[in-house]
């Protein structure tokens, strides 16, 4: 834990951006102090019976024997029931505060749809109509009593397990059963001063559900309102697609014809186009997103070139198949899915 702590890593209990991110951090907090003082008590307490019950030189025969101690007894039977209640309390409190009822017809009221796949998220805003995947878009909350953002979230295969510490607590994902909770996160994320990119905050499926469960990544970026809106506008806004001057180096209308003679449509989606299918991710406005592979790699044209020629050597366990594409091909198929911005 103590590593964990110091080399910062990028999944963090110390600096929620919520307010059921904060009470699980405090409590976490309470818990591991509390913790911390009953080692040092228990390890002093062994030192000390250690040095001064030592046999000392030239002892014979045995120790002093003891046959019971009435109040000894007491004491270390009900110091573990006062500190079990004193866990047990806020425990409880914090389980409330961070789980607020939900609204009988909660399916009907959903603000996000999160859909577990084998390996990569599904995010679906029902009320904006737009679907992406792998990049949760959330905008910020009102510090106020309102619960939040309502969460829908299901699986489309195995079980999974969505949890990203700094908004707040974890939750399973069922493929036959539908789960909710609320998101409440009242802090933007930060930038990239050199790019000028969201810098996500980081989250993983938190339960084994294959080959590559350590790279079923969850990426969030919290916007401002506006931000948000505007994001949201450029998802659901058609892709204008140009022939560069140039386009030896790739041609995004020659690069849709690619993609729609193949058999990337049986997978994936991209809005306005006759893919349709939500087997993969949907690749609408693809180019916008900061990374590949949930994660795995940056979103670049030769990463991209990498993924689509053999994605296994990428992210060994995936079900898609590497493509043999003539490499006119492969940069116009590229230049396409980048300009999906």
């Amino acid at each position: 834990m103590l590593l964990f702590i110091l080399k910062g890593g990028r999944e963090t209990l110390f600096d929620p951006i919520s307010p059921h991110g904060k009470d699980i951090s405090d409590l976490f907090i309470f818990v591991l102090a509390l913790g911390g003082i009953v080692f040092l008590l228990v390890a002093g307490l062994l030192i000390y019976a250690i040095i001064t019950g030592r046999r000392r030189a030239r002892q014979e025969g045995l120790p002093r024997q003891v046959s019971g101690n009435n109040k000894l007894e007491f004491a270390w039977t009900a110091a573990p029931a006062v500190l079990l209640i004193a866990l047990l309390i806020p425990t409880i409190m914090v389980m409330n505060s961070s789980d607020p009822a939900k609204p009988t017809n909660a399916a009907a009221n959903a603000d996000v749809v999160i859909i577990g796949h084998q390996w990569w998220w599904e995010y679906q805003y029902p009320k904006q109509g737009v679907v992406t995947a792998n990049e949760l878009h959330l905008p910020v909350q009102p510090a106020d009593g309102s619960p939040g953002l309502l969460i829908h979230l299901k699986s489309a295969d195995v079980q999974h397990d969505f949890w990203v510490p700094q908004l707040g607590r974890k939750i399973d994902v069922y493929p036959d059963k539908d789960n909710f909770l609320y998101f409440k996160p009242t802090t933007v994320t930060q930038k990239d001063p050199a790019t000028g990119k969201d810098l996500p905050i980081i989250g993983a499926c938190a339960e084994y559900c294959g080959a590559q469960h350590a790279w079923m990544r969850i990426n969030v970026i919290v916007q401002s309102q506006a931000d948000f809106d505007s994001w949201i506008a450029s998802q659901k806004a058609p892709q204008a697609k140009t022939t560069p001057a140039d386009s030896s180096q790739g041609d995004p209308v020659r690069g849709e014809q690619v993609f729609l003679n193949n058999t990337c449509i049986n997978c994936h989606a991209i809005s306005g186009t006759t893919a349709n299918s939500n087997i993969a991710p949907n690749l609408t406005h693809l180019g916008s997103r900061n990374t590949l592979g949930t994660g795995i790699i940056e979103n670049t044209p030769p990463n991209l070139k990498r993924w689509i020629t053999d994605p296994n050597a990428i992210k060994p366990g995936l079900r898609m198949p590497g493509y043999q594409l003539s490499q006119q091909d492969l940069n116009d198929l590229v230049a396409y899915l980048e300009e999906q911005k």
